[in-house]
């Protein structure tokens, strides 16, 4: 009778046991998967508001021989997302580069990225502000090469020893980069700066 109960009392006791074990791996696949999930969120916010500090560029160019050049395909709700962004992220050593691409109807895409500028006419190929000036190149990407090879030159000097280009000032930009006798002068103060991270461009061919 005595060997009776040990059994049925070893018996609950090892039932006990096993139950406890199961809420306690139980308990313990909910932490680690609760602590996986947190930990997931904190990096994420992360890369969020660490997001590189920049402006977008907004509005139009003018052109006296094509008209106007779109700087960012809000301003006419275009099915294709596009723009000009500025990275203004000090620590960054690609400060002041400008990125993305401006639309006209009538050269098609001009491109600000590195991977387009590159093998411009002059040093530096890229579209950049140093001091508050821009110097390099944008492409147009449609260019034929057939008397234009499209490329558009934000800083020089004109045959009378002017120095031309587009300056920033605050959100407001004064001056013109030259784009061959295609494009001529281009009048970027129609154009603004607005906050706003760096963002990818993609257009259609």
């Amino acid at each position: 009778m005595v060997g009776g109960v040990y059994s049925k009392l070893k018996h609950a006791i090892l039932f006990l046991m096993t139950k406890k074990a199961y809420f306690f791996l139980l308990a313990l696949i909910i932490f680690v998967s609760a602590a996986g999930f947190l930990n997931f969120y904190k990096e994420s916010y992360s890369a969020i508001s660490n997001t590189p500090p920049g402006k977008v560029i907004k509005d139009y160019a003018w052109s006296s021989n094509i008209g106007w050049i779109s700087l960012s395909s809000e301003n006419n709700n275009d099915p294709f997302t596009y723009g000009v962004s500025v990275n203004f992220d000090e620590n960054s050593p690609q400060y002041g580069w400008l990125s993305g691409y401006g639309w006209s109807p009538h050269v098609g895409w001009i491109s600000f990225r590195t991977e387009d500028t590159a093998g411009c006419p002059q040093a530096p190929c890229q579209a950049k502000f140093e001091g508050g000036r821009m110097v390099g190149w944008a492409k147009a990407m449609q260019a034929d090469n057939n008397g234009w090879d499209g490329w558009i030159s934000f800083g020089g000097v004109t045959g009378q020893g002017t120095t031309y280009g587009p300056t920033l000032n605050g959100d407001s930009f004064t001056g013109y980069p030259w784009g061959h006798e295609v494009m001529g002068w281009i009048d970027f103060s129609f154009a603004h700066a607005a906050k706003g991270a760096s963002t990818t461009a993609t257009c259609a061919n």
